[in-house]
């Protein structure tokens, strides 16, 4: 048996990644560009190329898919056409594989960003209550596919709806909030940086890297789930600031350098993980500054 990975070079795929091929799992790597991974497969391919996707999930004897690979939400206002094309038509030629080829598990990468903003705790069933991203609706647009494919072909299939994940290593290729944790991290390193895109008061409730891909390994294990749609956060003591955030990269590194915030502030939102709790007993288990530590005993990347 074979799962199937699109985005597995990312940051949350990386993890996941790691975290099947510890149990000794066989793993395959779908990527637009090759590279090694120790102990996965990679192959080389585009999601948005039909008939290649079709034929990579035949070839690789995949029973199973993780499917990651999204592009991003400030990169979506900027680019629709490229927004629709990998995160909606992507998504629709993986899920027309995985019925062709038998599939029997399709975990979904969905988002907190289809809540829109709100000054409310998200609970799963939450209707937006705010404008909602053209990023967000490509991921509700994903979520109603699976939803159709379930439907009309069978496929038994989970969405996780993630928010504020952060952690070492991978690909992050937008240059939205994401994009700009990742720039603020650079003062783990000593390096004092500049932010333009935010005030410094923007909340998120982050939730770190691991936690994030256990929950994703759980999702892909767990049979008979009652619901199909789960947030995937931490736990609401992690909903903090970019200032706390940076606080906390100080008290985990005292030698991290200093941070300027430039920018407008930006609306963020809290979630509930008392689903995701209940069906699967998942518990994130680590506090924003634990893992900023093990991030830096990781090492730069």
């Amino acid at each position: 048996m074979a799962i199937l990975v699109t985005g597995g070079t990312g940051l949350i795929g990386s993890e996941v990644v790691a975290q099947l091929l510890g149990r000794g799992e066989r793993v395959v790597v779908l990527s637009r560009g090759m590279r090694e991974i120790n102990g996965a497969s990679v192959v080389q391919g585009d999601i948005c190329e039909r008939g290649a996707v079709e034929q990579i999930v035949r070839e690789c004897g995949a029973e199973q898919i993780i499917h990651l690979a999204a592009f991003l939400s400030e990169d979506c206002e900027r680019e629709p056409v490229v927004a629709t094309e990998v995160n909606v038509n992507g998504t629709l030629n993986l899920l027309t594989a995985a019925v062709a080829c038998g599939v029997r598990r399709f975990v979904f990468a969905s988002s907190i960003a289809l809540y829109g903003p709100g000054n409310v705790v998200f609970a799963e069933d939450t209707p937006p209550i705010g404008p909602v991203s053209l990023y967000g609706q490509t991921k509700q647009l994903g979520e109603a596919l699976c939803a159709r494919f379930s439907v009309l072909h069978g496929l038994d299939y989970v969405a996780l709806r993630y928010g504020g994940v952060f952690g070492p290593g991978g690909e992050v290729r937008g240059s939205g909030m994401s994009g700009l944790r990742q720039h603020l991290k650079q003062t783990m390193w000593g390096r004092n940086v500049t932010l333009d895109g935010a005030s410094g008061d923007e909340c998120f409730q982050y939730v770190y890297v691991k936690d994030a891909a256990e929950a994703t390994v759980l999702a892909l294990d767990r049979q008979g789930l009652p619901n199909r749609a789960y947030n995937i956060a931490g736990p609401l003591e992690n909903y903090v600031s970019l200032k706390e955030f940076h606080a906390a990269i100080r008290q985990a590194v005292p030698e991290a350098g200093a941070v300027e915030f430039t920018g407008k502030s930006h609306s963020g939102l809290r979630v509930s993980i008392d689903r995701i709790r209940d069906d699967m007993g998942f518990e994130p288990r680590l506090s924003v500054e634990e893992g900023l530590r093990d991030e830096y005993a990781r090492g730069p990347v």
